[in-house]
Order: structure tokens, then C-alpha cells, then sequence
């Protein structure tokens, strides 16, 4: 079912227009490459619109879900929820930040409380400005990310791990990632903060975001709520098959493309 989350109002005639993906759950199947066919029915339009790509992922993992022809014509990416920001061949800036030991070693401790039981390796990944955990870890594959999925489903073991950091660590923020993961961030270094940067580069412009996870905890979500408080538009979607129909039908792109599912 499409969840319309927050439409206060279009603009209309000659008002530029931003378009704005997350990637994982909305331009493709968490942690796979995009649909082939979906990637044409991009291209259709990507060059001639304003198009942002904001995702928790790094360039590595990103440049391995889409295709070059695809993240050239961006305006603009947003990796690492917004940590780094790259158009072009040109990297506008990357924000770091030192974790603390006693951090890390709590994330530690909570993956190995944890139980779940298929363990793939390499469960905490150190990005810029963020940290990624996965109890499963970042090695799984397709059926291992299934199964803890299917647990978390039941367990809800990610809200329990994002609520416990957060009342150990107040400075920081924990949100809900992909499928089986949490992010880990400084308070306030969340995609929310891309809003002021593609503002700025366009004053004036319409701005229609897509992602998956825009509920209590999810890391779409303070994106969301920065351009609801500019009346702006952000589409909850199910998948890379919700964005598609919403782009055709609502949108006009792309009509000699039909969404598969």
C-alpha cells in the first residue's frame, strides 16, 4: 500500500524540482544491486532532473548497488547519512569523527549478548562520522541476512539495541539502518542535515524524497521531517517497485516503463 507521509502542497508551471533517494529498500533490495530494468527507467529522466542520492552506505557499497551511469549524473551523493558529500569528481566534504573506546567496546558487548546465532563477521564498521552494527554482520549473504531479519521480525532486537546505546551514550543518536543493522552518529549528524545543503543549491525548487525508512527510529526519517517543516513531500515506500510506480504514475516519468511486482 503507498504511504504518502507528508504532502502539504505541490508547486506548479516553471519551479525547478529536486528529486531525493534513499538507496537500500528504495532504489533496490537492501544490500543488492538494482533491478536492471529499473536502472533504464532512471536513466529515462535522471539527467534532465535535479537528482540527490542520500544514503548510510559508503561510496564502496554504494558504487556496488548502482551503476557509474547512474551516480555520474546525480547532482549530487550523500553517503554515510549525509557525511559525505560528492558531485561530479568533486568531494564538497567529508565530516569525521573519534568514537569513543567505551563505545565500541559497549557495542561489543551488546553483539555478544545478542541471541541470535549466525555470525558472519565484521559487525562494526567504522565510516565517516558513523558507525554501522550489525549483530549478523556486514559478510552476510542473502540467506543469512534473511534469517535475522525473520528474528528481528520477532525479537525486535535492533530497537532494544538503538534505545540501550542511546540511554548509555546520550550524545549520540542510534537508527535503525537497512534490514540488519543500526547507525550510530553524534546527535544531529543524520541525513537530516542534507536538507540545508541541497537547499541552498536550490533556493527555490520543489523537493520530493523517497525512502523506506521514515517510521519512529529510522534513519529516513529525520530527512523527512526537514522538508515536511519546509512543506515539501516524502514518500514512505515499500521497495524499489513503490518508488517506481510513484515516479510513472504520480509523476509522469517514464510511461513506456511498467513496474514489475
Amino acid at each position: 500500500m503507498r504511504n504518502v507521509l507528508f504532502v502539504v502542497f505541490r508547486y506548479s508551471g516553471s519551479m525547478s524540482r529536486v528529486l531525493i533517494f534513499d538507496v537500500d529498500g528504495t532504489l533496490t533490495l537492501s544490500g543488492q544491486k538494482a533491478d536492471p530494468l529499473f536502472v533504464e527507467f532512471l536513466m529515462s529522466f535522471w539527467a534532465a532532473e535535479n537528482c540527490y542520492l542520500v544514503t548510510g552506505s559508503n561510496m564502496a557499497k554504494l558504487q556496488g548497488q548502482l551503476p557509474a551511469k547512474l551516480l555520474n549524473l546525480a547532482k549530487g551523493v550523500f553517503t554515510c547519512s549525509g557525511n559525505e558529500f560528492v558531485s561530479g569528481e568533486r568531494t564538497h566534504f567529508v565530516m569525521n569523527h573519534s568514537f569513543p573506546d567505551e563505545l565500541i567496546q559497549y557495542c561489543k558487548q551488546l553483539i555478544d549478548l545478542s541471541p541470535f546465532c549466525w555470525r558472519t563477521g565484521n559487525h562494526i564498521d567504522h565510516r565517516s562520522g558513523m558507525l554501522n552494527v550489525s549483530v549478523a554482520g556486514r559478510n552476510a549473504d542473502r540467506l543469512d541476512r534473511q534469517r535475522y531479519v525473520d528474528f528481528d521480525k520477532v525479537a525486535h532486537e535492533r530497537e532494544y539495541l538503538t534505545e540501550s546505546i542511546m540511554r548509555v551514550f546520550p550524545d549520540y543518536e542510534a537508527t535503525l539502518g537497512g534490514q540488519i543493522s543500526i547507525d550510530i552518529a553524534p546527535k544531529g549528524w543524520n541525513k537530516g542535515r542534507v536538507y540545508s545543503e541541497i537547499r541552498q543549491r536550490h533556493p527555490n525548487a520543489e523537493m520530493i524524497f523517497f525512502g523506506d525508512r521514515m517510521d519512529a527510529g529510522g534513519n529516513d526519517l529525520p530527512l523527512a521531517e526537514k522538508l515536511m517543516s519546509d512543506g515539501q513531500t516524502a514518500h514512505h515506500v515499500n521497495g524499489f517497485n513503490e518508488t517506481w510506480k510513484i515516479l510513472r504514475d504520480d509523476l509522469g516519468f517514464g510511461s513506456q516503463f511498467r513496474a514489475v511486482g
